[in-house]
């Protein structure tokens, strides 16, 4: 994976892309390819205290310049609360790359090459980062401020009265704010000098768009400085460890041979892998499918293992670890993982049902999860057709049996088998059991189509292409299942229940809640499109669908234009991140597009208008081998003319897209739940439900202004 300077150097692109990097014991490092903060999360050293949980926030980011030829470099980025970006270090990112699972940004000063890299001791509460001068014309100098913070991972820090933060004795350090955790910093080269000041109001926008506390202060505890020829390094140890010692080498000669040793289990598995028939994400994905496995140490099995449900929010959960097990151990071909995992979770089998979820804060398993312990059976079963290791089984049997046994003459929260059908009923008030931890009284957002997931369609991932999909799953009509649209109550479909309905958080209002399903239908559209980062993409048409085709291209990393001839739309689009909005009626799209892509025309050219005409002039504008998804055409009986060559010689590809994706409604509604784009903005117009036909009237027919018309319960 790799991002070009055009993307670095983009700050609203570069501090999107967020980098992770794992411990094996449940601590991390995690932040941005701008090497700006943007969560509470963030952090390059986020240490779990007691693993695999009690994360805490230690090291909160290094603030480095380098200094070659005279001249002065910022290498790192900090956005404060009034919009200002001190330092913009994000400017000079040449590129940035992730070499397997570490992150590694090159700089280009001048003459002179700089990369940097950070990394994590396995097994430890240790972070490496490393400053390496590939190449140069004479010596350059590292000059860095550390800041520390001390707070749990989903707190926030204020400045406060503290002495003696930092003790420095030669190139060791200590570190401790108040009567917080002690953490220790050291360096190969260079020296430290203690320091003692506190930054005020670093921003967080993502903290801003889940509509949380968006501004921390961060405390400058240490300053680090060296000089370094070609070929030179300067590596900082952050650690909880007060006997670590140094040995950045041998550290990353560790992490090579474990992530090798990943990489050809997997290859010993899959004989598409052995072929190199497998493309290089794929080999990233077995080595990420690593970093959500950790310890979890009992008395009675110390080498015990889980399951991280989710960085950087979550700990292990016991229903998302037996679902995810076959993916992470099974298929990568690490079957004595997938043991160790169950053997793990069998300890904590209580009357019958496996833990949720292990809280943060050491308090005891919470259960309240119907079917944790049956994905446990499902599990099982997956490792034992992957292994034939039938004696395994037989050792979990007692636990296999206590299973069955309290599900059937029942357990906690009225789960138990029902003796008029024989099937499992579950339910007690104010407790949520399934994995959308919804509750009767709960606020819910429901997807009105699922997938069987069983079908030929479904295994290709064309799931509106699934009769399933097909059938009605919400309605307001009972005689006709499509009656109704603005009833008081509708009726969910038992497979809707069941797959397709999202609580919403408190936080979240109906009004945005009606954002997951398009956002969703949006998103599987770009990506059908390809229109990633470094494409160029050509959006036609600013409606409400087209704005989202156009955010949500951005969002993925692409450049992208737009058009429409109403002026409103256009400087709407603008303001919402358009690279530049063309008005179709004053200029000529093909021309303009080629003029800004040396002549090639755009990568991928997304239309959002249901007009026959457009799609010739569509695939005009796309380069040869470029894309033409077609977002609007629904209706069957509308023919498209268009010269057979620009599909049979140009090779361009015309895509459609049509209604959700399941495979994207989880991100779908984290983009708009924590508020990542701009949606409240979208909408223009609200209407009381007594005005529906003047609100529909005027989505019909829209005026400059229009947008998204919004039909209100009051």
């Amino acid at each position: 994976m790799k991002l070009t300077r055009e993307s670095c150097g983009d700050f609203a692109v570069s501090s999107e892309r967020e980098w992770l990097v794992t411990n094996g014991i449940g601590g991390y490092a995690a932040g941005t390819v701008a090497d700006a903060p943007t969560r509470r999360y963030h952090g390059l050293l986020v240490a779990a205290l007691a693993p695999p949980l009690g994360r805490r926030v230690l090291f909160s980011k290094l603030d480095a310049r380098a200094t070659y030829a005279g001249h002065d470099y910022d290498l790192s980025t900090t956005r404060w609360h009034d919009g200002t970006l001190a330092p913009a270090g994000f400017v000079n990112i040449e590129h940035f790359r992730l070499h397997r699972t570490t992150p590694v940004w090159t700089y280009s000063l001048g003459d002179a090459v700089l990369e940097r890299s950070l990394w994590m001791d396995r097994g430890h509460n240790a972070a490496y980062l490393c400053f390496t001068l590939i190449s140069a014309s004479g010596p350059l100098r590292i000059e860095a401020d550390l800041f520390a913070v001390d707070r749990d991972y989903h707190a926030l820090m204020q400045a406060f009265g503290v002495q003696n933060v930092t003790s420095v004795q030669g190139r060791s350090a200590r570190i401790q704010l108040g009567e917080g955790t002690p953490w220790y910093v050291s360096v190969d080269c260079g020296e430290l000098e203690a320091a003692a000041d506190w930054y005020y109001g670093v921003s967080l926008p993502r903290e801003t768009e889940r509509g949380l506390d968006d501004g921390e202060d961060i405390y400058r505890a240490l300053h680090i400085g060296g000089e370094l020829k070609a070929g030179e390094r300067l590596t900082i140890l952050a650690t909880t460890e007060n006997e670590a010692t140094m040995d950045a080498a041998a550290s990353q000669r560790t992490l090579d041979m474990h992530e090798t040793s990943l990489l050809q289990r997997w290859q010993g598995r899959s004989e598409r892998a052995r072929l190199g028939a497998q493309p290089g994400w794929v080999w990233q994905l077995v080595l990420a499918a690593d970093q959500f496995v950790v310890d979890r140490t009992t008395a009675d099995d110390p080498a015990g293992k889980t399951v991280i449900a989710g960085y950087p929010w979550f700990g292990d959960w016991g229903r998302d670890t037996m679902i995810a097990l076959p993916g992470l151990t099974l298929v990568s071909g690490r079957p004595e993982i997938a043991r160790s995992i169950m053997r793990t979770f069998s300890r904590f089998v209580d009357r019958g049902m496996l833990p949720n979820r292990f809280p943060d804060s050491g308090e005891e398993p919470e259960y309240n999860s119907v079917d944790a312990a049956l994905w446990y059976v499902v599990a099982l079963s997956a490792y034992v057709r992957e292994s034939g290791d039938v004696a395994f089984a037989r050792e979990l049997f007692p636990t296999l049996a206590s299973i069955v046994d309290w599900y059937t003459r029942g357990t906690r929260y009225g789960i138990g088998v029902d003796d008029r059908d024989g099937l499992l009923r579950a339910g007690e008030e104010g407790v949520q059991l399934t994995w959308m931890d919804a509750k009767v009284g709960d606020r819910v957002v429901s997807f009105h189509h699922i997938p069987c997931g069983n079908c030929f369609y479904c295994e290709q991932k064309l799931y509106s292409q699934c009769a399933g999909y097909k059938k009605t799953g919400l309605t307001a009509g009972f005689g006709d299942p499509n009656g109704g649209g603005f009833g008081e109550y509708v009726r969910a479909m038992p497979w809707i229940v069941e797959r397709g309905m999202i609580a919403l958080p408190a936080d979240v209002s109906f009004e945005e809640a009606t954002f997951v399903e398009p956002v969703n239908t949006c998103l599987k559209a770009v990506r059908k499109a390809r229109a990633a980062s470094g494409e160029t993409v050509l959006v036609i048409g600013q409606g409400p669908i087209g704005m989202l085709l156009m955010i949500l291209a951005k969002y993925e990393g692409a450049k992208v234009y737009a058009s429409d001839p109403m002026a409103g739309r256009r400087a709407a689009s603008l303001k919402f991140g358009a690279t530049e909005v063309f008005d179709p009626t004053a200029v000529n799209l093909k021309n303009e597009m080629r003029e800004r892509t040396s002549g090639r025309g755009a990568d991928a050219v997304l239309v959002a208008v249901p007009s026959p005409s457009l799609v010739p002039e569509a695939l005009a504008i796309a380069r040869p081998g470029g894309r033409v998804l077609l977002f609007a055409h629904n209706d069957p009986v509308m023919q498209l003319n268009f010269p057979a060559a620009t599909v049979g010689v140009e090779e361009k590809e015309i895509l459609g897209s049509y209604s959700a994706s399941v495979d994207d409604q989880a991100e779908s509604a984290a983009l708009v739940f924590e508020r990542r784009l701009p949606l409240r903005e979208l909408i223009s117009h609200r209407f009381p439900l007594e005005r529906i036909a003047e609100a529909l009237e005027l989505a019909a027919h829209p005026a400059e202004d229009t947008l998204k018309v919004m039909i209100t319960h009051i």
